[in-house]
C-alpha cells in the first residue's frame, strides 16, 4: 500500500457538491484526538472546581493518614475525600 502525504485539506462531497467529510492524515488526526482529550480534561476540572474550592473553604478536609485509614474506622459525617483535597504531610488544603 502506497501512503500519500496531504498537502492541504481535502474533502468528500456529495452529489451535490455539499462537504460531507473530510480527509487528514495521520499525524493531524492522533493531534486532534490528543487536544479533543485535553479539552476535556480541562471542562472536568473546571466543572469540579468550584465544588472542591468551597469544600475547602468550609474546612472539609481530612488527613492523608485518616484518608488511609479504613472506612469502617472513619466518622460515619464525613464528606469528600478527594486526595486534591489533602496538603503536604496530610496537614490540610494544598498550596496554590
Amino acid at each position: 500500500m502506497k501512503a500519500l502525504g496531504l498537502k492541504e485539506e481535502q474533502f468528500v462531497t456529495d452529489a451535490n457538491g455539499k462537504r460531507v467529510g473530510v480527509l487528514l492524515d495521520v499525524a493531524t488526526y492522533d493531534r486532534l484526538c490528543e487536544a479533543e482529550e485535553e479539552l476535556s480534561d480541562i471542562r472536568a476540572y473546571d466543572t469540579a472546581r468550584p465544588k472542591v474550592q468551597a469544600e475547602l473553604a468550609a474546612g472539609k478536609v481530612i488527613s492523608l493518614a485518616d484518608y488511609q485509614t479504613p472506612s469502617a474506622t472513619r466518622g460515619a459525617n464525613e464528606v469528600s475525600r478527594h486526595p486534591a483535597q489533602v496538603g503536604p504531610e496530610g496537614t490540610g488544603p494544598p498550596a496554590g
